[in-house]
């Protein structure tokens, strides 16, 4: 099977965000965005909002955050 629309993690660079945070964009377009996060333990992201939809999942521990 073939697919021309997808994206390696390791070939994405990862970019320092804030204090314990790294995120590699995989993918977006102006609806969506998906991006993958490290959050070292403690690490708090700082308030923000986006104009499109963000797709997100936790693969290990846990992860807080407030919706509007």
């Amino acid at each position: 099977m073939k697919y021309d629309n997808y994206v390696l993690s390791s070939d994405r660079k990862a970019n320092v965000v804030g204090e314990g945070m790294t995120r590699k964009i995989l993918a977006y377009s102006e609806q969506t965005m998906l991006c993958e996060l490290h959050f070292e333990k403690g690490a708090v992201g700082s308030l923000h909002s986006h104009p499109h939809e963000q797709i997100s999942y936790v693969v290990s521990g846990a992860f807080e955050f407030d919706i509007n």
